[in-house]
């Protein structure tokens, strides 16, 4: 039988903070009383997103990214390795990107333990490129601070970028 793989979460990753903010956490609890370690002992590990941008609108003028489809591959065996369902996106627009973003951020994650999202792109000054626009940072992560998504309020939400 073949033993499942360990998950290891490197804090440099976490883009969003571990410890919401006092106004938004679901509890009374305060943030110094929190763990100091997260519980990834949920029915599910959780999602995995992974937005990846090989072409682009040549308004932009960007390069192809050329190999990406590989790392998105690796990417995708690895998560699901780890025990994550993974939805893998390519060459999608801002509206529809947001919108699954949107959707993600709606769902129900209290049987998951976290939640992770990969784009795979060109990006600029706190930006990130769909193909046919830029695309701000702080409003992907926005989506997924404590008061839009409560049922990922005290657990981890990677965005790798």
């Amino acid at each position: 039988m073949k033993t499942p793989p360990t998950v290891v979460f490197i804090h440099s990753f976490f883009f969003v903070s571990r410890v919401p903010s006092l106004t938004t956490m679901a509890s009374e609890e305060k943030a110094s009383d929190l763990p100091l370690e997260y519980q990834m002992d949920n029915k599910q590990r959780g999602l995995a997103l992974i937005f990846n941008q090989e072409h682009f609108d040549l308004k932009l003028n960007l390069n192809q990214r050329r190999g990406t489809a590989k790392d998105k591959a690796s990417l995708t065996e690895r998560f699901q390795e780890l025990g994550f369902k993974v939805k893998a996106y390519d060459d999608i627009k801002k509206k529809k990107m947001l919108c699954i973003l949107r959707k993600a951020a709606e769902a129900n994650h209290t049987d998951a333990d976290c939640f992770v999202c990969v784009f795979l792109s060109h990006g600029d000054d706190g930006h990130v490129f769909a193909c046919d626009n830029t695309v701000d940072i702080k409003e992907i992560t926005a989506l997924f601070k404590g008061n839009r998504c409560r049922s990922l309020v005290g657990k981890p939400k990677i965005f790798i970028f």
